[in-house]
């Protein structure tokens, strides 16, 4: 029976609400949306951020881009929306994962982009 783990380590920063940066579950890595530390940046900075977050939380599943199987993405300004994408296409690559993007208001007045993922662990079992 596969059952549900909750990501945990050092490196990873720790939430301040109540949820999980990232689960797993049957091979499967499932992230919480990710934004900026720094929101003073432009739509291109923040995303820069929040994908090496997300390359972060990958590495520590045993993952990557690679691997990447979904990303529902929000954006605050769709008119960024290619200036986002510029950053975005530099770290997915060829193969790239399904994708939602929508315009949408965030947690925070400063945040620009907030990005999750679904992504597939190759060594899990």
């Amino acid at each position: 029976m596969t059952s549900r783990e909750i990501l945990r380590s050092d490196k990873l920063p720790v939430p301040a609400s109540p949820y999980s940066v990232a689960t797993i579950w049957g091979g499967l890595l499932f992230t919480s949306g990710q934004v900026a530390d720094d929101t003073s940046q432009d739509v291109a900075g923040q995303t820069e951020q929040v994908m090496e977050k997300l390359k972060l939380i990958m590495a520590e599943a045993g993952t990557g881009f690679d691997q990447a199987l979904k990303a529902t993405c929000f954006l605050t300004d769709i008119n960024d929306f290619q200036a986002f994408n510029a950053v975005y296409r530099s770290y997915v690559g060829e193969e790239k994962p399904a994708r939602s993007t929508i315009e949408a208001k965030l947690a925070g007045p400063a945040m620009k982009v907030e990005i999750e993922m679904i992504v597939g662990i190759p060594s899990a079992k």
